[in-house]
């Protein structure tokens, strides 16, 4: 049931954030590949209004939106429904802060008995999924949620801890729902940008002198765009993986969570525990001009667990006195009998009675007892599915 392929054209996709940013930038590479959009967000910069004006965009609909306001995250659904006809198939939760003077961890302004910056980070990015998984399903139709999150979820900050920790909340929701495109075909991946040319810096000089960012090597929101594009529409670029689509192998599958940097893009292992960002050897960067190409099917040990490697990823295995770990770059590990302590997230369950009782998940609860978990979701997720829509 997983999603697979996805393209754009003839989709309807709706992006919080879609105001500036890398996300303006998406709404405009997502609406030239045949994409329907809806932007949600506080107000549009002149950029983006001067788009929406255009004779072109007349399917592009900007919807007035506070992220921390749930009936307006549920009023974007409703806008493609009454525009469009339809729920949307695409979900991009990318409104987002960076330790503005309102809410920061350092500052701590706030009176209101909550952060108003994980709100917006973290809150809505959740409740906006939980949206279009209900959408979708009572719709009865596939579809792909994209979360923006940031390089900054991955690696610890002193500097910037609230924030930090918004985006690591983001990626680690990402990983939770790694089993909804298989289970109920909806493939929800992350994104993580380093740092990028967007308001989100430059209307603040304060926070650009004191993060050095006219000195660091950026990103136009172009190439995040280009990235979120290929993600979305995980379109095989070898005969190895169109051969294999029946099986469910495509350059991106649910739970993936993407890092993009001024040398290239990889995926980020869920194991992954370096404490500061890595070196890594990269796919190239897409072309914000045009279709990007996914990096092609590679193995090899991350840079983030390979300190001081500058060659390409190669096939190896690295054993220890307990667990054998394999980290593929390009598709996840699969589950072996030849190999049973390899390290998986997958929660199939496995044909040997005695091995099912044993062998557990990355969470270290065994496999038979997490399908046991699962039982009420499908419960709750089978009344949703092919339900009227009005939530």
């Amino acid at each position: 049931m997983v999603v697979g392929s996805f393209p754009l054209d003839g989709k309807t996709v709706v992006i919080t954030g879609g105001g500036s940013g890398i996300c303006f930038s998406f709404a405009r590479q997502a609406h030239a590949a045949g994409a329907k959009i809806i932007i949600g967000d506080l107000r549009l910069t002149p950029e983006a209004q001067a788009f929406l004006d255009e004779p072109t965009t007349k399917d592009v609909v900007y919807s007035p939106c506070d992220v921390t306001k749930w009936n307006d995250l549920q009023n974007l659904v409703t806008v493609a429904q009454r525009e469009f006809g339809q729920v949307p198939d695409v979900y991009v939760p990318g409104a987002g802060v960076f330790d503005p003077p309102f809410s920061n961890f350092w500052d701590d302004p706030e009176t209101d008995d909550h952060y108003a910056l994980l709100d917006i980070n973290t809150t809505h990015v959740i409740k906006l999924t939980r949206l279009a998984i209900r959408a979708l399903l009572s719709a009865d139709k596939k579809g792909v949620v994209l979360i923006t999150a940031s390089v900054a979820g991955l690696y610890p900050n002193y500097v910037s801890p609230l924030y930090c920790a918004s985006k690591a909340a983001a990626v680690s929701f990402t990983r939770c729902l790694k089993e909804a495109d298989r289970l109920e075909g909806i493939r929800v991946m992350a994104v993580c940008p380093g740092l990028v040319t967007t308001p989100l810096w430059t209307s603040s000089p304060e926070k650009m002198a004191q993060y050095s960012f006219a000195q660091a090597n950026v990103l136009p929101p172009s190439a995040v765009a280009a990235l979120m594009i290929s993600m979305i529409e995980n379109l095989p670029q070898s005969p190895t993986q169109i051969q294999n689509e029946s099986n469910g192998t495509f350059p991106y599958s649910g739970g993936d969570v993407v890092e993009i940097s001024p040398t290239g893009t990889r995926k980020i292992p869920a194991t992954l525990s370096s404490s500061s960002p890595p070196q890594p050897s990269h796919a190239p960067l897409p072309s914000p001009t045009q279709t990007p190409t996914p990096a092609e099917p590679s193995t090899g040990t991350p840079p983030s667990e390979a300190p001081q490697t500058t060659a390409a990823p190669t096939a190896t295995t690295t054993t220890t006195t307990t667990t054998t770990k394999k980290t593929t770059i390009a598709f996840p590990p699969e589950p072996s009998e030849a190999n049973p302590n390899l390290e998986t997230d997958t929660i199939t369950p496995d044909p040997s009675a005695a091995t099912k009782a044993t062998r557990a998940s990355s969470t270290g609860i065994p496999t038979s007892l997490l399908l046991n978990a699962l039982k009420p979701i499908h419960e709750i997720l089978a009344r949703e599915r092919g339900s009227s829509g009005v939530f």
